[in-house]
């Protein structure tokens, strides 16, 4: 896989993540883990790596 098909791939599960986050805010939706605003936090903990993950891949090898 090239680098910029990963780099599709993981923006493609940031959109994912993203809607995940809307989903949450809009339904109230908790589980018995973690309640809505801790499972928010998370996902946009991981949208963050996934994101810093892409920064690292858009620089040009060398």
């Amino acid at each position: 896989m090239t680098p910029d098909d990963r780099i599709k791939r993981h923006e493609e599960t940031i959109a994912r993540l993203k809607e995940d986050v809307d989903w949450l805010r809009d339904t109230g939706f908790w589980t018995d883990v973690a309640p809505n605003a801790n499972l928010i936090e998370e996902i946009e903990r991981v949208i963050a790596i996934y994101i810093s993950l892409i920064r690292e891949l858009s620089i040009p090898p060398g």
